[in-house]
């Protein structure tokens, strides 16, 4: 052995792409985590609400389904005698996940005025497939408008992919569910050359009928949906869950 060599400082090789996805992965657990971590004290906002009722509170975090934003709404107003009540609730990842579930949100609001429109609550609700079928016109109407702007290639390509996300989840839980979720990851990479309209319409090639025409607002509810967690948990739109 030579001596000068042990002695001298070895050369580590750092792998940067992998150090930044690292960093990348603990930001995102970071940012998971503190949505849990302190734990929710949601009994605070009807404390405030009760404390100065002449200012209008919604509560936010931990917000799961529509119901859960009922008893908010109705359990204040019950309880409360002196006028101050939390107006509502704010939801975000809970309506990303399983959209339908909060598809007859404006029930709430109906069924809470007197006015002469309330007859609309009696129209008939859409279709998963008319949704779908309207949203694909959109996307076309969208794509058509930034093309008369003449925007570069890769902003068409950013909005495409922006656009297939938004119905990722409008079949959480049905039947042709993972085939259509599967379809829409295979070619979201090709979205540089086939339109958001064509991506979404061959994906839902894979839903059966009988799931197309159900009522947009006939849901299966969020616990009998089988949820797979793996390890490592992402927060992107392009996903099962959305922590």
């Amino acid at each position: 052995k030579n001596g000068n060599n042990d002695s001298a400082p070895k050369r580590v090789k750092i792998d940067h792409k992998r150090e930044q996805e690292r960093a990348r992965k603990r930001a995102r657990e970071a940012t998971i985590k503190n949505r849990y971590v302190p734990p929710l004290r949601q009994n605070v906002v009807h404390m405030l609400a009760s404390e100065f009722p002449n200012i209008e509170f919604v509560a936010n975090g931990g917000i799961q389904t529509l119901e859960d934003v009922q008893e908010i709404v109705n359990n204040d107003n019950k309880n409360n005698k002196v006028g101050g009540a939390a107006i509502g609730a704010m939801v975000g990842r809970a309506a990303i996940n399983h959209p339908c579930s909060f598809a007859s949100a404006d029930k709430l609001w109906l069924s809470n005025t007197n006015d002469a429109n309330n007859d609309k609550e009696q129209q008939r609700r859409p279709t998963r497939g008319e949704v779908l079928q309207q949203y694909i016109e959109y996307c076309d109407r969208e794509e058509e408008r930034l093309i008369s702007y003449g925007v570069s290639k890769e902003s068409i390509d950013n909005l495409r992919q922006r656009l297939v996300a938004v119905p990722f989840h409008l079949f959480m839980g049905e039947e042709g569910n993972d085939a259509y979720q599967r379809r829409i990851k295979k070619l979201m990479s090709k979205t540089v050359r086939i339109k958001a309209s064509s991506v979404l319409t061959g994906a839902a090639s894979f839903i059966p009928s009988e799931t197309l025409h159900k009522c947009v607002d006939d849901h299966v509810p969020w616990e009998d949906i089988y949820v797979y967690e793996g390890e490592y948990r992402r927060s992107s739109a392009m996903q099962r869950v959305v922590y």
